[in-house]
């Protein structure tokens, strides 16, 4: 579905969409005049009513309906109907939202709901402007606007402040900001314990998976566990179920359970489908990293090709690089010591560019510094990595570049070392 224009949410008043009925029905608004001349009185009475916002004669609104034999709310939709309509399509599309015109559609559309004390919507818009702000790499005014809208949301409507405060959180986390994530997800999980009972499964399902997600960048992994072992089962979808049960084999993976690792992905695998493709790409990546470590490359190269094929054809960054990133290991760790030069070749192309999940891109460069020993790659690597932080102007992604800086410094230091102890001896 298309996203919605100013211009698509502008109000129609009860004369104009009379005026559209009849011409769906009749052609124009002459050949209905010349079918019931004798009941719509004078052409120019007629084409007055049907210029009117408001029309106040419920004659006129009694005739049309009995020639068009039809009720008149098929007819005619009150403002707070067509209000409701367009911030519940926004709502349902918001990802098609990522420009900075977009904020006109939303403005207009909030003044309205004020206007009608529509807080709910209002709330909802607010939430909009606020996934648009990130997605135009703006979190202070993105934090700002959900802020906004948990303030106008109503204790009936737990389930949206739940979801609000995750997903603000999660955008916290997407954007190297953990301190400030954590509170959001303190006053969710309060929100979770009081009132849970009334929690839809989807929402009990995005809090725990989130939450999940911001416990494996703290490597707290068996607390992580537990939360996807309790998304799973709120889980109503396949991409959901999919999801958790990958990132149940994830913190195996992390711990070295290599066995249990690719047991939960091939279970995961199991829900997967073509409404959510990327998860697939990530389960397969995630079982090469796995036959990586067990040292089977040929496996582990099979599944990086799997993951290339989506993330390729689905065009996300940094889904992208992170199997470039486990594709180059593998290649390296068979001899091809150039193999290194398509990850940083990629990871150079983000330069300057808005990436939704900066925590991806740091993730994978420190999952690369850590399986890297070759110096030449790691200077080279460093040097990317400090024309990246001169490019931002995001605090927490630099902060977190400037920490992948430091950490392959470390490494090349301890690297010479080792080599010029090994020529000493």
């Amino acid at each position: 579905m298309s996203k919605l224009t100013l211009e698509d949410v502008k109000m129609v008043g009860e004369g104009p969409q009379i005026r559209k009925a009849i011409e769906q029905r009749y052609g124009t608004v002459e050949k209905f005049y010349e079918a019931h001349s004798d009941i719509t009185k004078k052409y120019n009475t007629l084409i007055n009513y049907l210029g009117r916002q408001v029309i106040i004669s419920d004659t006129f609104r009694s005739k049309i309906t009995l020639i068009l034999n039809t009720d008149y709310t098929s007819l005619y939709e009150e403002p707070q109907k067509q209000i409701k309509r367009h911030v519940q399509r926004i709502y349902d599309n918001i990802s098609k939202y990522d420009h900075e015109d977009d904020q006109q559609t939303f403005d207009y559309l909030l003044e309205l709901c004020k206007k009608e004390d529509m807080t709910t919507e209002a709330a909802m818009l607010y939430r909009a402007r606020a996934r648009n702000s990130f997605n135009i790499n703006k979190i202070n005014f993105c934090v700002e606007f959900y802020e906004f809208a948990l303030g106008l949301l109503q204790n009936y409507d737990m389930n949206r402040k739940v979801f609000f405060l995750s997903e603000l959180a999660d955008d916290l986390v997407r954007e190297n900001l953990m301190d400030r994530a954590e509170p959001k997800y303190k006053y969710a999980g309060d929100l979770v314990r009081l009132h849970k009972k009334k929690l839809d499964n989807n929402t009990l399902f995005f809090y725990y998976y989130w939450k999940g997600i911001y416990y494996m960048h703290k490597e707290k992994f068996e607390d992580a566990r537990d939360l996807f072992i309790l998304a799973k089962d709120c889980g109503d979808k396949n991409y959901q179920k999919s999801g958790a049960i990958a990132n149940i084999g994830l913190t195996y993976k992390h711990q070295k359970q290599y066995t249990n690792a690719l047991e939960y992905y091939q279970d995961a695998l199991n829900f997967t489908d073509d409404s959510r493709i990327l998860v697939k790409a990530s389960i397969y990546n995630n079982i090469a990293e796995v036959y990586k470590c067990k040292k089977q490359y040929q496996t582990g190269l099979a599944n990086v090709e799997k993951a290339l094929e989506i993330s390729e054809k689905e065009n996300d960054l940094g889904k992208h690089l992170m199997v470039i990133s486990t594709q180059a290991e593998i290649e390296m760790k068979m001899g091809d010591m150039e193999a290194y030069m398509k990850f940083l070749n990629l990871l150079l192309s983000t330069k300057g560019k808005i990436v939704y999940s900066k925590p991806d891109i740091l993730h994978g460069i420190n999952n690369f510094i850590k399986c890297m020993d070759y110096i030449p790659c790691l200077e080279k690597l460093h040097d990317v990595i400090m024309e990246l932080i001169d490019a931002s102007t995001n605090y927490g992604y630099n902060k977190g570049l400037a920490e992948c800086a430091g950490y392959t410094s470390m490494k090349i230091k301890r690297l010479s070392r080792g080599l010029y102890n090994e020529k000493a001896e």
